[in-house]
């Protein structure tokens, strides 16, 4: 994409104002500022690396390197509050309303003139790291090959563009399908660092896992018997987790189960034990950098802003994921409808889940690895599989889970077998990864799975709100059909296709209009 040819100059110009300011002058275009490899350590943690911390969500949108940000309010878990001539709820409002361009459609754009559009910083922001990431491996090759600093680097680095990787097709290109993979279209690929003068496609959904798996792969192998420095610094370890993820999505099972198996097998990281944890607040929460359970971070947290006034857990929905007996009850505050002026019969909001303060040590709702996910992927491939005692695996698995969530009294045994088993599975991911970036994905995926499709539709009410609340009427999302995936994917950025002179097709979506 040319668009990436622009990221580079940027680099070249100003990316030394922003992190590495010794490194780069407004003349630069040769890489001499590269000298030594501390520079390349600098300049991977300054603008490789997404930066984590606590977001007013609404920043996401204005501002570089931000993720997702609407990522949640896409699912079936929450219900608008309210929309009362807001900024976050009015640039949301059309991911929530499955709009045709949700990134064009804001209704309060005189509240943005910050940031002159409104326009998808997750696709910018995804290539612009795969950009940096890129240079960086050139220079690693040419330069620093013999260096002792060269594995870790050049491995952080590709865990870095898969990840980026695989979040891109996951927003923008359809879910891996075994048997249609190879056709549907998928992202741009882009693996060097020089600018290229040419007209970029989307490559297919096959090719692109394959360079996703290629490249976590080669990160672990690199990676391997280095100490990742913190959660904020990726390591061996946490490209074995989302090669889990990886071929989970695949449905390449047994590979999942391996790379499950590897994870596990680390002494350092452990399942919390929140039944024990006692009452979680800011100062307490659930999750944090330094819990046993946190693999890997990086990037923006935006539930804590996504939650609070504007969209809710609904109430019948929070009792039936989290009834008493779930300690995971206590991420939650009742939102009550009289707050912010009525609306809907309110809700919940998500109060304690992560750490917002940088001294406990954020982490991000997206883009993060914690270790109860490999339990769940390693028991959702077991649970496909179906051989031999893999059904009686995965309930355990499943069962050491809930172990450390449901509290004395409560159900932690897993009995059932065949699609039951896979929907108790399925539920206990939905609540324990509750807004963690995974529900839309994994709705995505599951509509495609040989053994155990599930496809569902997604309904979202909306009311505006000024005095009184004034019901709109629902927005349905039909359930996802592999023919026709409608609104599951988001839109190809049109200044990405303008640039490459149609070269890039866009995805096929339509205008969804409320009924009553």
């Amino acid at each position: 994409m040319k668009t990436i040819r622009i990221y580079l100059i940027a680099l070249l110009s100003f990316l030394g104002l922003a992190s590495c300011h010794d490194f780069l002058t407004e003349n630069t275009g040769d890489l001499d500022y590269v000298r030594t490899i501390a520079d390349i350590d600098e300049l991977l943690v300054g603008d490789g690396y997404l930066t984590t911390s606590a977001e007013n969500p609404v920043m996401g949108l204005v501002s570089s390197q931000k993720i997702g940000s609407w990522i949640n309010c896409m699912d079936d878990d929450i219900e608008v509050f309210r929309n009362k001539s807001t900024l976050v709820f009015s640039a949301w409002e059309w991911h929530y309303r499955f709009s045709k361009d949700p990134f064009i459609g804001c209704s309060d754009k005189s509240q943005l003139s910050a940031m002159q559009e409104y326009e998808d910083k997750t696709w910018t922001s995804l290539y612009k790291q795969i950009s940096v990431v890129n240079l960086i491996l050139e220079q690693l090759d040419a330069r620093f090959a013999g260096d002792p600093q060269y594995n870790r680097l050049k491995g952080e680095s590709l865990l870095l563009r898969g990840q980026a990787y695989l979040y891109l097709v996951n927003c923008y290109a359809k879910p891996y399908t075994p048997s249609t993979a190879a056709a549907d279209p998928g992202v741009p690929v882009k693996l060097t660092a020089p600018i290229e003068d040419k007209d970029y496609v989307r490559e297919p959904v096959e090719q692109v896992y394959a360079q996703i798996v290629s490249d976590l792969t080669a990160a672990a192998e690199l990676l391997k018997g280095i100490e990742n420095k913190s959660a904020y610094r990726a390591g061996a370890t946490a490209a074995h987790a989302l090669l889990s993820r990886v071929y989970l999505y695949m449905q390449r099972w047994d590979d999942a189960i391996n790379e499950a198996d590897i994870v596990l097998k680390d002494p350092r990281y452990a399942l919390y034990d929140l039944v024990g944890a006692g009452t979680l607040s800011a100062e307490n929460p659930a999750v944090w950098s330094k819990s046993p359970e946190v693999i890997f971070t990086q990037g923006p947290l935006y539930h804590i802003g996504f939650a609070q006034s504007y969209y809710v857990t609904p109430t019948d929905l929070y009792n039936t994921l989290f009834p008493e007996d779930d300690a995971r009850r206590g991420i939650f505050d009742s939102w009550p409808a009289s707050n912010y002026g009525g609306g809907p019969a309110g809700g919940y909001k998500l109060n304690c889940k992560h750490a917002t303060s940088e001294g406990l040590g954020i982490v991000s709702n997206c883009l993060s690895v914690r270790l109860p996910e490999i339990y769940l992927n390693k028991a959702e491939a077991l649970a496909n599989r179906a051989e031999s005692n893999d059904e009686a695996d995965a309930a355990a698995l499943v069962a050491s889970l809930r172990a450390k969530r449901i509290k004395a009294g409560g159900p932690i045994d897993v009995s059932e077998r065949g699609t039951a088993l896979i929907d108790a599975i399925r539920s206990e991911r939905r609540k324990e990864l509750y807004q963690e970036g995974h529900r839309w994905f994994d709705l995505k995926r599951y509509a495609v799975q040989t053994k155990h499709p599930l496809r569902t539709s997604i309904s979202h009410k909306a009311w505006q709100l000024d005095d009184v609340s004034v019901y709109e009427g629902e927005f349905i999302l039909p359930a996802y059909d592999p023919a026709n995936p409608g609104n599951w994917l988001l839109p190809i950025p049109r200044r990405e296709i303008e640039l490459n002179h149609g070269a890039i097709a866009d995805n096929d979506r339509v205008n969804i209009t409320a009924t009553k």
